[in-house]
């Protein structure tokens, strides 16, 4: 029933290691101001170090008018975000995993 969960898969050209993937939940330790902590990327790495192969990171707001709905969550809608960014997806994929990210909007909460 699981004799391919540990073997390699290709996904839209990018192959993953294994069939196991982090859904993305909402963690909440990014820094106030939305940029990426340290305990995030710790928190994602070791995900990936456990064997994960695709890593999503949690529910990240992509306009200034969702800040509102979640306290201490990632942003990804400014350049001044990316060096975080940059840090959290090298730490996943040193760590033998692939990383995307779940985009987030409040919509009619905004």
């Amino acid at each position: 029933m699981y004799s391919n969960l540990f073997n390699p898969i290709v996904v839209g050209g990018i192959t993953l290691k294994n069939r196991i993937t982090q859904a993305p939940l909402y963690v909440g330790q990014a820094n106030q101001d939305g940029t990426v902590s340290q305990a995030t990327i710790d928190h994602y790495a070791r995900r990936a170090d456990a064997g994960t192969a695709l890593v999503v990171v949690e529910a990240s707001s992509v306009s200034p008018n969702s800040d509102n709905t979640t306290a201490y969550g990632i942003r990804i809608y400014h350049d001044n975000y990316l060096p975080g960014l940059t840090r959290l997806a090298s730490g996943i994929k040193e760590n033998g995993a692939v990383s995307c990210i779940q985009i987030f909007h409040a919509g009619r909460y905004a």
